[in-house]
């Protein structure tokens, strides 16, 4: 996996690449959570290139979502296709993360 973590307007953009697995999540949410230490409460998670997530990266979609919506903020998951978007809808995540 890689990815690519960058400042847009009022929001932290990361594009992610490949597969999002557990030791990949760990170490996102670590620079994720430093971004919310700073103030930052808006995210948006740029999945077009993302093959595949699994529990432990859509845990840290959850774990951000629950530190910034006190805040004020929000998460969203933009352009999951394929099993991606299969997983975030059988767990009805797209509920919370895909805009409407």
């Amino acid at each position: 996996m890689s990815y690519q973590v960058s400042l847009e307007d009022q929001a932290v953009r990361v594009t992610v690449q490949g597969h999002l697995y557990v030791e990949d999540a760990a170490d996102l949410k670590g620079l994720l959570f430093e971004h919310i230490d700073e103030g930052r409460c808006n995210f948006i998670f740029d999945f077009n290139k993302l093959d595949y997530i699994d529990s432990a990266g859509l845990g840290l979609l959850i774990s951000i979502q629950k530190r910034v919506v006190p805040m004020g903020g929000k998460v969203l998951a933009l352009g999951a296709h394929g099993i991606v978007r299969e997983i975030f809808e059988l767990t009805r995540l797209d509920r919370i993360f895909f805009p409407r």
